[in-house]
């Protein structure tokens, strides 16, 4: 079994909740099931025994922040998505700077595979 937590608050779970008549939803605890997947929309809501009743939790955490630094560092496997857009430069650099990148997987979805050297020597 596979979860989605929605750390960041982005809204994209309520949305669903709201529009998407999902089977099973309980808004007070910030969950829905959507195309069989769990989906949780209140962090502070979950359990601590959620890893027990998963194979595997996705946790979005959004934008970095050192707030949810200690959380991402606690995971067992990271990815980290990034762009190249001048807003986001500088999380970026933060992020690769102060993430172990032997335990990091970093995903940069929105650059062609040919830039990502120079993107990477560039930002680091």
């Amino acid at each position: 079994r596979v979860c989605y937590v929605d750390m960041a608050g982005h809204g994209q779970v309520q949305v669903i909740a709201e529009r998407m008549t999902p089977r099973l939803t309980d808004i007070h605890k910030g969950y829905i099931e959507f195309k069989g997947q769990d989906m949780y929309f209140k962090p502070i809501k979950i359990t601590e025994n959620i890893r027990e009743q998963y194979h595997v939790v996705v946790y979005d955490y959004g934008t970095w922040s050192e707030e949810n630094e200690q959380s991402f560092i606690d995971c067992d496997v990271r990815v980290c998505v990034g762009k190249p857009d001048p807003w986001t430069k500088d999380a970026m650099k933060t992020v690769v700077n102060r993430l172990d990148k032997e335990r990091t997987l970093f995903v940069l979805p929105f650059i062609p595979k040919k830039q990502w050297k120079p993107f990477a020597a560039q930002n680091a």
